[in-house]
């Protein structure tokens, strides 16, 4: 009994290990190939994440990115180099185009123009900027980053400026170009604005003069002029039946038209030129930087206080920023990072002394004397107090102007005024009358009146800020000076619709009694001073006032800074590592 028992239990347990043994079944399903569609979505979402993250091309080559790509998605194939160089060609051309359509449509733009270099190369950075006329938000747009070759001059910078215009199509539409004080970007700009002008004033000479008159079409040859001053063109005009002859029909006659070599037409308006503005906010750094030197100079004495008292926190960021030893022991006691200036930056110097000042005194002096520096006295407060107290309007108002999208170039002149008036109101109560503080407060006035006070007096400024809803003419304090903006804006928008108003003489001179004048109290006038009086702030008011809104759109269009190219210049460490030396400028 207990041998059958054995081997009935055995022969169980050989059954279920034979069960268990199963012949190996082969797989004879297809795997399915990726479709056309998947495949370029993962091209898609490849090119994105290498543009957008600013990764080197090799990435498609490594291999944990392969890893990565066929792990989420195995049927999908990762593109090579050499297609991922033609996805970002194409890409760029797309975006190209889409940007050429969205500019067709602009009346105004401004561009921001500024040079870079790093790593042995030079580029020049050029974004335009726009105000949409719907929604008054501002626009952006970087058109250009491209390496610059050879000496910076000034010739060359212009050229350079003109192939992107062109390159945009912007030649006719570029109201405004922002720069830095650089001598040889303002004289590039200065160059630009001859070369139009000779441009155009030499292709009046080579084209005709088309004009109409009872329907017919009379050309006026070259030879039939009698000036030979570039300066000054012949205009013959038809003289209404009132005596009035047209602003608008001369504006006409200064546009030309000229066909080259392949049969295209171009239409030049010799009237146009664009601007050129100095970047408020490197003015102010200047002013901050470069101007309150010059005034430590005039005296001595205050100089070295302040130089004694700068040179200790200076000591102090110098150990920070090279010493890791250094940098645990702030940590350790002030329980967080501290910050230090950038020299191209005067507001980061303004920051870092107002955020040393601002540690617990106690804590300041165990920092010194433990990292073995001079600790900072009560006169060296004071004095760094008062510094602070005195400059921090420009440090605020600095920041503000370097904004872009609630920026405008109305701002300037308010900042400005803003600067003035906060300095003044000081009191002695704030800082001792005959000390530091008070006596770089009346060097600082003085040098902001030979930076910015030709500025008051440029029509450009004082037209963008008195069609600025949020500012009008409240502004302005003296009764003449409100007068005369008024009546600068009024002329300035009797212009732009001068074209307009002579249009609908014309058509209408015929069925007017001949002894008629027209009435002096014009909608325009009307229009202005609902404007003026109008409590509003917002710019959606502006959709109540056209004229006034055509105004705001071609003056204002114009940034007071040029810090929108530095920000592009910014993305450029991203790029150009020096992992990364080969990349070449096309791509780049």
């Amino acid at each position: 009994m207990e041998l059958n028992s054995k081997s009935s239990s055995s022969n169980a347990a050989l059954r279920e290990k034979r069960s268990k043994l199963h012949q190996a079944k082969l797989n004879y399903a297809v795997v399915q190939p990726i479709s056309k569609k998947e495949q370029s979505a993962v091209d898609q979402l490849i090119l994105n994440y290498i543009i957008n993250e600013a990764r080197p091309l090799e990435t498609v080559e490594s291999l944990s990115f392969r890893a990565l790509v066929n792990g989420l998605n195995p049927r999908a194939n990762v593109l090579c180099v050499k297609k991922l160089r033609k996805l970002i060609e194409s890409e760029r051309e797309a975006s190209h185009g889409k940007l050429l359509q969205t500019l067709a449509t602009v009346k105004h733009v401004c561009l921001a123009v500024d040079m870079w270099s790093t790593l042995k190369r030079s580029f020049m950075g050029v974004t335009c900027h726009w105000i949409e006329e719907e929604t008054y938000k501002r626009r952006s747009a970087a058109l250009a980053c491209k390496r610059f070759k050879g000496r910076q001059t000034s010739d060359a910078i212009a050229k350079m400026i003109q192939e992107v215009m062109k390159n945009f199509n912007l030649t006719d539409k570029v109201k405004f170009i922002v720069t830095d004080n650089g001598a040889n970007i303002c004289k590039a700009v200065k160059t630009l604005q001859e070369e139009q002008k000779k441009s155009e004033q030499q292709k009046r000479l080579n084209a005709s003069l088309v004009k109409e008159s009872d329907g017919e079409v009379n050309i006026i040859s070259d030879e039939e002029s009698d000036s030979e001053d570039l300066d000054f063109v012949d205009i013959e005009l038809e003289i209404e039946n009132n005596g009035i002859i047209s602003i608008g029909d001369m504006l006409d006659h200064l546009i030309v038209e000229c066909v080259d070599d392949g049969g295209n037409t171009t239409l030049y308006n010799s009237a146009h030129l664009p601007e050129h503005i100095r970047c408020a906010s490197h003015l102010l750094n200047l002013l901050a930087s470069a101007d309150f030197d010059k005034v430590l100079l005039t005296n001595c004495i205050f100089q070295e206080k302040y130089n004694h008292a700068i040179g200790k926190l200076t000591k102090l960021w110098n150990k920070y920023n090279r010493s890791t030893l250094a940098s645990d022991k702030v940590h350790s006691i002030f329980g967080c990072q501290i910050k230090t200036p950038c020299e191209t930056r005067w507001n980061s110097k303004f920051d870092a002394v107002e955020d040393v000042l601002s540690k617990d005194q106690d804590k300041l002096d165990e920092v010194m004397s433990s990292l073995q520096l001079e600790i900072l006295d009560d006169t060296d407060r004071i004095l760094l107090n008062e510094f602070l107290l005195v400059m921090k309007p420009i440090a605020v108002y600095l920041d503000i102007l370097q904004g872009e999208k609630n920026n405008f170039l109305g701002c300037v002149l308010p900042c400005v005024l803003k600067i003035k008036q906060e300095i003044q109101t000081i009191t002695s109560q704030n800082m001792q009358p005959n000390g530091f503080g008070a006596f770089i407060r009346r060097g600082i006035l003085a040098h902001i009146e030979n930076r910015f006070g030709t500025w008051f007096q440029d029509e450009k400024f004082m037209i963008a800020t008195s069609v600025h809803p949020k500012f009008k003419l409240d502004w302005i304090t003296d009764e003449i000076e409100m007068r005369s903006h008024r009546k600068l804006v009024a002329r300035k928008i009797a212009l732009l619709q001068e074209k307009e108003i002579s249009d609908e003489m014309s058509a209408s001179i015929r069925d007017r009694d001949p002894l008629d004048f027209p009435s002096k109290n014009t909608a325009t006038l009307d229009e202005l001073e609902l404007f003026f009086i109008d409590k509003e702030k917002d710019l959606a008011m502006l959709d109540k006032y056209s004229k006034v809104k055509r105004l705001f759109l071609e003056y204002n269009t114009a940034l007071p800074s040029s810090a929108s190219v530095e920000r592009l210049f910014s993305a450029g460490p991203l790029v150009l590592t020096a992992r990364r030396n080969r990349l070449a400028d096309r791509i780049f």
